[in-house]
Order: structure tokens, then sequence, then C-alpha cells
């Protein structure tokens, strides 16, 4: 894709901290934080960090903001990803 696109932007979205994938969480924090160090150093491709947004006080996953598989956002988990999302898109395709 780089070499036919090179100036296309290209957006990577972290992955989102989860009950269902907790055990895991320490690992994909690692990759998350690798992916963000690799965006940083590739041009026009933007890490959009999402991890803040859905964890509680605790530091744990907020399953409010989750369907009954504690994996998946419902619609205000949704809409919260959304306004994280959005602006930074915009920084972006709006120039």
């Amino acid at each position: 894709f780089r070499k036919t696109h090179p100036e296309t932007p290209f957006f990577i979205i972290a992955v989102t901290p989860t009950s269902s994938r907790w055990s895991a969480w320490t690992e994909i924090s690692k990759a998350n934080e690798l992916i963000r160090e690799a965006c940083e150093n590739n041009r026009n491709t933007c890490f959009i960090k999402t991890d803040f947004a859905f964890l509680d006080e605790a530091g744990k996953p907020d399953d409010s903001l989750f369907v009954s598989d504690k994996l998946h956002l419902n619609s205000e988990g949704y809409r919260i990803w959304t306004a994280i999302i959005r602006p930074e898109l915009d920084k972006i395709l709006k120039k």
C-alpha cells in the first residue's frame, strides 16, 4: 500500500482494553506502544490512542461501555470512541 500510495494518510487505532482480554492487557499495551512508535517514524501514519477512555478509576476496563460479551462496544462506548477518533481524522484529512 505504501509503495503505491505514499501520500495517503494511514490511521491505526489502539486496541481497546476490555474485560474479555484483560489477562493479555500487558502484552497488548506493549504492542500498542510498538505500533505507536512505528507510526511516529513513518510519514503519513497516525496512531490514535483510545485506551484511557475505556478504563475506570481503578484502571480496569469500564464494563458499562461494552455489550454483554465484554469485548464489543455498546452505543455509549461507540460514542466515546467516535469522539476520540473523529478529531484525529479531521486534523489530517481536513488540511
